[in-house]
């Protein structure tokens, strides 16, 4: 009882410094903990936490891996190392890992919007369609999952699709530079050049050093520029 009272203490401490961006001392206090109790599947995943935080995605995969096998039901565990995975561009292990902590959690939607993330780096557009599209439905004020849904109905040419996930990005969060500038390339696309413009001149408005220039080439000389 006293051993895994003091793996508590050094898990404590190791939470304790993580809270503090002190990454490597939070480690060798996981470490610790680990040393007294290698069951203790809190202490690897706050490891792999702080290794994560250090860019150490394999040490920080090893952790998160280890805490899954003591414990298959640790979704969170699950979830954090596909974040590892895809950031380590390991697509399809990325989404195993999302996989299993929605079976753990149907309800995460963070694990759908980036499963959803590592299919559009695996080019299935649609089904990252799909999970952005179940984020939404758990939480209609994603702002992020509207963006992403927009990008991949540009990439399959749903223009007026992805014009309204835009136009929703908006509605949420009027100063997201980056949904009006999209908005403004998918209206072009769409033929409405006066709207585009609009928008890429909100999106100067808000700090966007390309808008005068998206505006300069693509509008004639001839046509009527609204401002």
């Amino acid at each position: 009882m006293r051993a895994q009272n003091k793996a508590e203490e050094f898990l404590k401490k190791g939470d304790a410094k993580l809270g503090l961006a002190h990454k490597s001392g939070a480690i060798h206090d996981y470490t610790k903990a680990i040393e007294i109790d290698p069951n203790l599947a809190m202490a690897y995943h706050n490891r792999g936490v702080a290794k994560y935080k250090l860019s150490d995605y394999e040490g920080a995969i090893e952790d998160y891996t280890k805490a899954t096998e003591i414990n298959p039901n640790f979704g969170i565990a699950h979830f954090n190392c596909g974040i590892a995975k895809r950031s380590s561009m390991e697509y399809n292990g990325a989404i195993e890992e999302f996989n299993k902590a929605i079976e753990i959690d149907p309800g995460k939607a963070n694990a759908y919007f980036y499963r959803g993330l590592a299919k559009e780096s695996l080019k299935d557009y649609s089904g990252a369609v799909k999970d952005y599209n179940k984020v939404i439905e758990l939480k209609p004020s994603y702002a992020w999952a509207y963006s992403e849904r927009g990008l991949a109905k540009i990439i399959a040419e749903d223009y007026a699709g992805a014009l309204y996930d835009y136009t929703k990005v908006i509605g949420i969060n009027p100063k997201d530079t980056v949904a009006f500038v999209f908005r403004g390339n998918v209206k072009l696309r769409l033929g409405d050049i006066d709207g585009a413009v609009l928008d890429w001149g909100r999106a100067g408005e808000l700090g966007y050093t390309e808008a005068d220039l998206l505006i300069k080439d693509n509008c004639r000389s001839d046509q009527k520029v609204i401002s």
